[in-house]
């Protein structure tokens, strides 16, 4: 959430990120400098006193008899013309409501998730009764046959009663939503966008990052999925890209991700470059932030 109002803050709307009190005891004893934010940062209380450890359990629930009211007191002091919330507050919209404001929902999961969360809460289509049996079948619109233990961890029984209570909460929530938005892209995920239009549609807005760089300011980089690269191999090009002061958007599979290099965690920590685990290419490489594509020697890349 914090991610998504930074990358729309240099527009001309104004963001408040409203979060709770713990929230900011937490940042406050954070040793990290961290420059200033351009957002205006709201904080009420959970309900719970200094000394509480807080469980996931506790928190939720106390945050659905407080959550309301002591919100709300945020949302009198200024005029706000639209409300982004998490689906882990699902009281949220509800408060909205009461104000008439409209509210949208950023769902930061892939939309296959949102599908099936939907899809078991809402019985527009058939789950097994039984999800404790691993290996019974489940067969839905724009997926391929799954499997119970394919399926989300909050919809099974070893998730605890809490989580999937939370998730039927986030559900119907969905009733006091206008917008459904995902960090996702329609090329990536489009059969099971077209599958919830019915529904409750998706409005994909991923991804966030190229957007707001530079016309002609970004390196695109992907050796494709056979090359492995050694980590000396990525810490060289980073340091290149590091010392030339240089924008990336760089494309390592999940098991190459680099994670031990850390000139290259620290520049992705700054925001000098993105590392994802696919994009589409072609797309990308015609996106005006691009201007210059590493790549190993396919005779395919040529083509671009």
């Amino acid at each position: 959430m914090l991610k998504f109002a930074k990358q729309h803050s240099p527009t001309s709307l104004h963001y408040t990120l409203a979060t709770t009190e713990q929230a900011r005891n937490l940042l406050c004893a954070a040793t990290i400098d961290e420059p200033r934010s351009p957002l205006d940062l709201a904080f009420f209380s959970d309900g719970l006193p200094k000394d509480d450890p807080r469980a996931d359990e506790s928190v939720l629930e106390s945050l659905r008899n407080v959550g309301h009211k002591n919100l709300s007191k945020i949302i009198g002091e200024k005029r706000f013309s639209c409300i982004i919330s998490s689906p882990f507050t699902p009281w949220v919209p509800a408060v909205a409501a009461a104000h008439n404001i409209p509210c949208a929902i950023l769902w930061i999961q892939a939309c296959g998730a949102y599908s099936i969360y939907y899809r078991y809460y809402n019985k527009t289509n058939s789950f097994p009764d039984d999800l404790e049996d691993l290996n019974q079948t489940v067969d839905l619109p724009a997926l391929p046959l799954l499997e119970v233990r394919d399926l989300p961890s909050f919809l099974l029984p070893c998730s605890g009663s809490h989580f999937s209570k939370l998730m039927k909460e986030f559900t119907d929530c969905l009733r006091n939503v206008k917008w459904a938005l995902v960090n996702s892209f329609y090329e990536l995920e489009s059969e099971i966008i077209e599958s919830m239009c019915d529904l409750k549609p998706l409005i994909p807005i991923g991804p966030l990052w190229l957007d707001k760089q530079a016309r002609s300011s970004v390196v695109y980089i992907s050796f494709g999925s056979i090359l492995k690269s050694s980590e000396d191999q990525v810490e060289s090009i980073a340091t290149a890209l590091k010392n030339r002061g240089v924008s990336f958007l760089w494309v390592i599979r999940p098991k190459k991700r680099g994670e031990n290099v850390h000139v290259l965690q620290e520049m992705v920590k700054e925001g000098q470059g993105v590392v994802i685990e696919w994009g589409p290419q072609e797309k990308i490489l015609s996106h005006a932030a691009i201007s210059c594509f590493v790549t190993h020697c396919g005779v395919h890349k040529r083509r671009y």
